[in-house]
């Protein structure tokens, strides 16, 4: 799983590591924040949630949607301002599901990223 870990800049370091390193276009964007921050979004598929979600609370829809929605792709990137705290109940959804998985978290640190 990686982690883009940051105060700020988060979902422009999402996207240019999803364009320019993955180059794979069976992602899916999971919006929890919902401040529309990516330079480009048409090219994107972007499940919007509830912004209101704690992360158990969007773990949950996961799981409820995940045949329905999710199962088809291949990376899901989780664009959420979870704190470090949280990072543990998300590593789960690692473990549990078979696709590959980027993690947004919030935190006072500059922008960094890094694997799990």
């Amino acid at each position: 799983m990686l982690v883009i870990e940051g105060k700020r800049e988060k979902s422009i370091r999402l996207e240019r590591f999803i364009r320019m390193e993955l180059l794979n276009s069976n992602l899916l964007v999971i919006d929890a924040v919902g401040e529309r921050k990516f330079l480009d979004p048409g090219w994107m598929n972007i499940w919007y949630a509830d912004v209101n979600q704690s992360t158990e609370e969007l773990i949950l829809a996961f799981k409820a949607n995940y045949e329905k929605t999710f199962s088809k792709f291949e990376w899901i990137a989780l664009y959420l301002n979870a704190p470090e705290s949280d990072l543990e109940i998300i590593k789960e959804l690692d473990r549990l599901y078979p696709q590959n998985f980027i993690v947004t978290i919030q935190s006072n640190k500059n922008l960094t990223n890094y694997f799990v």
